[in-house]
């Protein structure tokens, strides 16, 4: 420790003044030292893996001063079509999806605006109901603004249900609708499942890898044939249930009439009026074999 030694004899060589300078110099360089020390020590480190992913919803909606969505679709329509439209919320829901639907979110004591706020934001999706009553309603032109803004900016998608005829805003127009005008029955049901896939975000399966013949071709396989046979004096009958084909007769032969009474025990043949007794005879229908036929 030599250096020590000149360093405390060069410091006592010095007076009383310059002594002060260089202690409050020392002192300074150690509080600027320690200043820094408990800057960086309080600061959290990092973690390993700092990569987000942009589709988690909770992390997106903090960052973004968003709430977290958790509804899958907010259902804007005029209250002139509400029984119409309550059927359909309780279908969504009974699907399986989350749904904002006014009757269900608002009571007593509740704020109007924030709950449809509220609604807006939370919802993956945004349904307007399309008819004539809903695109005049102050409200539902408010929240169709707000919606399309949000789709706009690629926060929420919007579609159209389009119940009754009605002429729709551009912008809403540029968005493929699901059609439920007079839709009723199989056509209703097949219409919502079509809504609940599209909420779902899934998109119609392409059809099975098999080969089909051209539309309107005229040729398919007919099956098993029936036809009917009639025989009379003046008039022969080909029936095949939906068409009929007649001509004269040219009379019974011999080699006909042997095979007719030849075939007695057959009891599909009805000899009771047998041309030899003065009337017909009838052949009931027979099965013919399978063909192609061309209509």
């Amino acid at each position: 420790m030599a250096w020590l030694n000149e360093l405390w004899s060069w410091f006592i060589h010095l007076n009383v003044g310059e002594q002060a300078g260089v202690v409050g110099t020392l002192f300074a360089g150690l509080a600027f030292l320690w200043s820094l020390y408990t800057h960086f020590s309080k600061r959290t480190p990092l973690p390993a893996s700092t990569n987000l992913s942009a589709s988690d919803s909770s992390i997106t909606a903090k960052t973004s001063g968003e709430p977290t969505a958790t509804k899958d679709v907010f259902i804007s329509y005029a209250h002139a079509d509400q029984p119409w439209v309550r059927v359909l919320a309780e279908n969504l829901y009974q699907s399986g999806l989350e749904v904002f639907y006014d009757e269900w979110e608002m009571g007593p004591g509740d704020v109007l605006v924030h709950k449809i706020d509220a609604g807006i934001l939370t919802a993956y999706n945004g349904v307007l109901v399309v008819s004539p009553n809903a695109l005049e309603r102050p409200w539902v032109q408010q929240e169709y603004a707000a919606m399309m803004n949000r789709a706009v900016e690629g926060k929420q998608r919007i579609i159209p249900v389009l119940l009754k005829e009605a002429e729709m805003p551009p912008l809403l127009a540029a968005h493929l609708y699901v059609d439920f005008r007079q839709a009723d029955g199989p056509v209703y049901e097949s219409r919502v499942r079509e809504l609940i896939a599209a909420l779902r975000g899934e998109r119609p399966a392409p059809p099975p890898r098999e080969l089909k013949p051209i539309p309107k071709t005229g040729f398919r396989a007919e099956g098993p044939l029936y036809q009917s046979l009639r025989i009379a004096q003046n008039e022969v009958m080909l029936s095949n249930g939906g068409e009929e084909a007649s001509g004269t007769p040219r009379g019974l032969d011999a080699r006909l009439e042997q095979l007719l009474w030849g075939n007695r025990s057959d009891p599909r043949v009805d000899r009771s009026n047998h041309p030899a007794a003065g009337s017909s005879g009838t052949c009931s229908p027979r099965r013919r074999r399978s063909i192609t036929s061309a209509r």
